[in-house]
Order: C-alpha cells, then structure tokens, then sequence
C-alpha cells in the first residue's frame, strides 16, 4: 500500500472493503469543497452580523446625536428665558434705583429749599422784631442826624 499523508482529522474508514482506490485513497480530502463551503457561510455569516452591529451602532449614534441636539435646543431656550428674566430684573432695579435717587434728590432740593426760607423768614422775623421791640438810636456824625 501506498503511504499518503496523514491527517489528524482524517481517520480510516472502519470497512475498507470495496473501496475503489480510483475514487477514494487514504490522505484525500474529500470533504473539503464541504468544509470550505461552511466556512465561507460562517465568513458571511459573520460579516453580515458585524454589519448589522455596525448599522445598530451607527444607529443608537444618530439617535444619540438627535436627542442630544434636542436637549441642548432645549437648555439653549431655558437659558436664553432666564437671561432675558435677568436682564428684565436687572432694567427694573436698575429704573427702581434711578427713581428713588430721583425723589431722594427732589426731598433734598425741597428740604434745602424749606431750610433756606425758613432761615431766610427767621431772619427777617429777629430783624423785624429787634426793630420793632426796641428803639435803636445811633447817630450819624458826618450828617448829624439821630435815627429812631
């Protein structure tokens, strides 16, 4: 007999009775159009699964992006009313604190104006009283006259 090959996943028939030697010899694979046809589905197989995982992930990715986007549609609206709010606030305080300097400033002007003519009235109430309660008598020497 003639020596072929061995294989370790090769293993002799158990009855080699009958067996033609022009279509079959030890060492031949004869399985190997099979087996290279399972693998090239398994290959396919394979690759179409990493497609799929592929196009899912590229998927959860763009629903991602698209929440995302939403979200930070979403806050840019939150922060633009709150901005605004704050300036609104920052206007009102600002036109509160202008009217209030503005009546400070008119009480004031008023106060000093009250405190200008009151003097002003004591002054003339003391002169008036200090000529009307008492006779003065001063005389003038250059015209020699006495006033009273």
């Amino acid at each position: 007999m003639k020596r072929t090959k061995e294989r370790v996943d090769f293993t002799h028939p158990p009855n080699r009775e009958g067996i033609s030697g022009l279509t079959y010899f030890d060492g031949e694979d004869n399985a190997k159009s099979k087996r290279v046809r399972q693998q090239t589905e398994e290959n396919k197989f394979w690759v179409n699964r990493q497609n799929e995982e592929k196009k899912n992930k590229d998927d959860l990715d763009k629903l991602e992006e698209k929440l995302y986007g939403k979200q930070d549609i979403h806050n840019n609206i939150l922060l633009g009313g709150t901005q605004d709010k704050l300036s609104q606030n920052r206007r009102m305080m600002a036109k509160s604190c202008y009217d209030a300097n503005q009546e400070l400033n008119k009480e004031k002007k008023c106060r000093e104006t009250n405190e200008k003519n009151s003097e002003a009235k004591k002054d003339r109430d003391d002169l008036n009283n200090f000529t009307l309660s008492k006779e003065i008598k001063w005389s003038e020497p250059e015209f020699g006259r006495t006033i009273q």
